[in-house]
């Protein structure tokens, strides 16, 4: 026997069926509660699930009296005079129109009618973050040049890319992440033998068409920065891996290691070109060889911010006889007399108001003057960082203070010490009680502070010494790509074992990097850094999925803080279709 009730739950009203019955051998009966649908608030008219359409075709003269009597007991207004047409619908359905129950889907004002065969083929996957990434590669011509540059594999090719930015784990999870992402290769095309055979397919030749089109679009008019880092690898078949003097990163480590060359656009604040070379080399000897090789395939005219490590004299008077004439800005190193003198001749600048640069960071005292080096005329712009200066005065009166306190407890113990006696004069004095007399020497640490703080710049091109620092502190954009390369695109070390394929992971880690770079220009500009990082940003955009359905692809709603980065990015929101 059925027996209907009606529920009201936060102002809706729900219409229940009961339906009891008594097991053999047992005294109790149990009663069964179905949910048929609810009242429409306006016409008090029942409205049906779709899930009970068989059951409420087959019981409707029933539910009509049973539902009515209810409702006249309880004082609720149903009307159930055109009970009939409400659903017009309710028909019995045989069993093979059960397998395809219709539903109603609203998107965007349209009516989409989606079967249950849709829904169960349908799929879900994170799609902001892709949705951003496929943005930005066009915004910034990358997928164009790629796709001119490299005719195969570009869609596994971008994976991977976009996935050395969102997710930086090894690269052998790469299938997970395309099961997870809304990406467009399929996660067998980045299986981890796929990759290998990928990392293999990138020639030499395609890589060196992309860095001269992506040279091309995206050459500075100002100066590009040239800097190294170095990359460890195991394999024994890397040819390029040799001992050496490792940078930044695995200082104690004894491994192999292969010199990355980047060159980076300073008004862009993305990644231009990079090489490899013997982990062995080191800068100077370097530096004619990167010019060769980046002029031979880009072919541009170019201007160089470089750091100290490659000043010599070859390759300066290299960059002055090269047809075109590079012009560029080179840090003087501390050891050369060249250096010694200038801050000797200049010093005068040191706490003189007339020479004061303001500079983001803190103000500095300069002056530019025309010099002669090797019968050329260069600018050679001088300056002093009074905070520099004044740290490493505070740091050598510390030490020098505390070994003053050492040495007046027990002299004889420091008086053949060569360091103590560079700056104490440590002398017998029968009289004293230590037999000792200790004092400072004045002119060891005014000459141990002389050249503190001072930094030099050489430059055939620039003549103002505001734009020189200008452009030199610039450089810093380079050490942060190299943190985010190292970080960020799991290249701390090389887990290849051959050359090629070495290249080709390099290479694809460079396209994330400069997809990374322009993220990371962009959160700067807008102070997006304030609020989150750029691991925290792809972590809210992943809030935005995507149901793909074979009549439908229904993308999640975008929350504000989703389209403040959106709107950051200039990158429209993205939409159902």
């Amino acid at each position: 026997m059925s027996h209907f009730s009606i529920s009201k739950i936060n102002g809706q009203e729900y219409i229940y069926c009961g339906v009891s019955n008594r097991e053999a051998g047992k005294k109790d009966p149990k009663r069964r509660i179905t949910y048929l649908g609810k009242i429409d608030q306006n016409s008090r008219k029942p409205i049906f699930s779709n899930k009970q359409i068989n059951w409420v075709s087959e019981n409707l003269d029933d539910l009509k009296i049973n539902l009515g009597k209810y409702a006249s007991k309880r004082n609720i207004i149903l009307n159930l005079s055109d009970i009939d047409t409400i659903d017009s619908q309710i028909k019995p359905l045989t069993q093979n129109q059960n397998d395809n129950i219709i539903d109603i889907i609203a998107t965007n004002g349209n009516k989409k009618i989606f079967s249950i065969n849709d829904i169960r083929n349908s799929e879900q996957r994170i799609y902001g973050s892709i949705f951003l990434l496929d943005f930005i590669t066009k915004r910034i011509n990358l997928l164009k040049i790629l796709s001119d540059s490299i005719k195969h594999n570009l869609n596994e090719i971008l994976t991977l890319a976009y996935f050395y930015v969102i997710d930086p784990d090894p690269v052998m999870y790469c299938r997970y992440f395309s099961e997870l992402y809304d990406t467009v290769s399929q996660p067998t095309d980045v299986a981890s033998q796929r990759i290998s055979e990928l990392f293999s397919d990138i020639t030499e030749s395609q890589r060196n068409i992309f860095y001269r089109l992506w040279s091309k679009y995206i050459q500075d008019i100002d100066y590009i920065v040239l800097d190294t880092t170095s990359i460890s690898t195991y394999s024994l078949r890397i040819e390029t891996a040799e001992m050496g003097k490792p940078k930044q990163y695995n200082k104690n480590k004894k491994i192999k290691q292969v010199n990355l060359y980047l060159l980076f656009g300073e008004n862009t604040g993305l990644p231009i070109y990079s090489c490899t070379h013997l982990g062995s080399t080191n800068d100077v000897t370097l530096l004619v060889n990167d010019i060769q090789k980046y002029d031979f395939i880009c072919h541009n005219n170019f201007k160089l911010v470089l750091d100290r490590y490659f000043y010599s004299k070859n390759n300066l008077l290299y960059m002055l006889n090269y047809k075109p004439k590079i012009k560029f800005i080179i840090g003087l190193p501390a050891t050369t007399s060249l250096k010694h003198d200038l801050i000797d001749k200049y010093r005068y600048i040191f706490l003189n108001h007339s020479y004061l640069i303001d500079t983001p960071t803190n103000p500095i005292y300069g002056v530019t003057k025309r010099i002669v080096w090797n019968h050329r005329y260069l600018n050679a712009h001088i300056y002093i960082d009074q905070n520099k200066y004044l740290d490493t005065h505070n740091q050598i009166a510390e030490e020098l203070n505390n070994l003053y306190k050492l040495i007046k407890q027990n002299p004889k113990f420091y008086a053949k010490d060569i360091d103590c006696l560079t700056f104490f004069n440590i002398k017998k004095r029968p009289g004293k009680s230590t037999g000792y007399t200790v004092t400072r020497r004045q002119d060891a640490f005014d000459k141990a502070l002389s050249k503190a703080g001072w930094f030099i710049f050489l430059s055939n091109d620039i003549i103002n010494s505001e734009k020189t620092i200008e452009i030199y502190r610039k450089r810093d954009i380079i050490e942060k790509s190299f943190n985010i390369l190292k970080n960020k695109t799991e290249q701390e070390t090389i887990r290849c074992h051959t050359e090629l394929c070495s290249e080709n992971k390099i290479f694809i880690s460079f396209l994330s990097l400069i997809i990374l770079s322009y993220i990371h220009k962009i959160m700067l500009d807008n102070n997006l850094y304030r609020q989150y990082t750029i691991k925290e940003l792809f972590k809210i955009l992943n809030g935005i999925k995507i149901i793909k359905t074979n009549k439908l692809n229904i993308v999640s709603p975008v929350t504000a803080k989703q389209k403040k980065i959106f709107d950051a990015f200039g990158c429209p929101y993205p939409q159902s279709f």
